[in-house]
């Protein structure tokens, strides 16, 4: 009888172990595909994007060949189908600069076309979004200090800007962000520390001076991202992280802002980008070479979980994958990705080992 049971509780654990171990891969969503934009601002700019696949050993693998979309493709942002991918061509010599269009086939972007930013100058947009619809792309310049409005075709085709908004000498636009309904617009500034509030409307934004949201003297705000009824911003010069709450009037009450850097770092250190997920915040630290964990709570309360560093170095940007289990890094220093499983507490594993990207990378999308 002692024998029957015994036997009877090692079938139960194996049953249970082998449920869970079931359990785990059906969450598993794996293979991703991602396409890794890349620049280099001293000397003759890069000039393509790569297809990098996350497969289902956790390997980064790139599959060749690049693709060829223009001068110093530094960001790209994809339609809610990841159909239609924008690039922001962030020229920095005398070529002009603007947005070139992909469309995504068989797991593959393949061009469409270029159009130039408005003024027809060189220095190109660092940052673009497309509105909820996919009909429309915002893009927003830094060495210009504007924003415009790029109708999208179906085809994927991008037409001529509709909208040009300049803000001044000293302005620095460098982030554009959609409210997750899609009522409001706003174009992070870094140079003049504030975030312009746009009401949009199919296609046209109307500046809401009173909803903008102001910053302390140099905090440089650089990015914000929505999620789970927040914004969160990060700033580049003061290195901080915020959690906004948005209001009905296109304006934002500050529930909480914390360091993004561990606690006793004594160098220089420029955060670069943020992304959110599965209720954990993620920012890239340039110089301290970090990518700092955060959790955050139902109130917007954060709470710092650890400082991820291994094979990061300059990491301007970064990728999440849609369920939120895997951090891909891009170094864009030592011209390397690499891939982390962030478990649901927020502790980051290897997966796999770092590859190298011909040069540059500076931005991962997911598809």
């Amino acid at each position: 009888m002692i024998m029957e049971r015994a036997l009877l509780l090692m079938m139960m654990v194996l049953t249970a172990a082998a449920t869970k171990k079931e359990l785990v891969t059906a969450t598993n969503k794996l293979p991703y595909n991602m396409v890794i934009g890349t620049a280099n601002y001293a000397g003759t700019p890069t000039r393509s994007v790569h297809v990098v696949n996350l497969n289902s050993k956790e390997q980064l693998i790139e599959e060749p060949p690049a693709v060829q979309v223009g001068p110093n493709p530094s960001w790209l942002c994809s339609n809610k189908a990841k159909t239609v991918i924008i690039a922001a061509l962030e020229t920095t010599n005398n070529e002009v600069g603007g947005l070139a269009s992909m469309v995504v086939i068989n797991g593959r972007p393949q061009g469409v076309n270029f159009v130039p930013w408005p003024s027809g100058e060189t220095y190109g947009p660092t940052h673009c979004e497309q509105d909820p619809t996919g009909n429309f792309v915002v893009a927003a310049n830094y060495a210009q200090g504007s924003a415009a409005v790029f109708p999208i075709m179906k085809t994927g085709e991008l037409r001529d800007a509709t909208q040009h908004v300049e803000f001044g000498s000293q302005s620095n636009a460098h982030c554009v962000a959609f409210s997750p309904d899609g009522e409001f617009v706003y174009i992070v500034d870094l140079g003049l520390d504030i975030v312009h509030a746009f009401k949009w409307d199919d296609g046209k934004m109307t500046e809401l001076p009173k909803a903008s949201f102001k910053l302390p003297a140099k905090a440089g705000p650089r990015h914000m991202v929505f999620n789970d009824g927040f914004a969160f911003l990060v700033t580049e010069t003061s290195n901080q992280l915020l959690v906004l709450q948005p209001q009905k009037d296109g304006s934002f009450k500050k529930l909480d802002e914390v360091s993004t850097l561990p606690p006793g770092f004594k160098g220089i250190a420029f955060v670069a980008e943020v992304k959110v997920g599965g209720n954990k915040v993620f920012v890239s630290n340039r110089g301290e070479n970090s990518i700092a964990i955060f959790s955050y709570d139902k109130a917007g309360s954060l709470k710092a979980l650890q400082w991820e560093k291994r094979h990061i170095n300059t990491p301007r940007g970064m990728g999440l994958s849609p369920d939120a289990q895997y951090l891909i890094a891009a170094s864009q220093t030592q011209d390397t990705l690499v891939a982390f499983h962030v478990s649901e507490n927020g502790t980051t594993t290897l997966a796999g080992d770092p590859i190298k990207i011909t040069r540059a990378p500076v931005c991962v999308e997911f598809l």
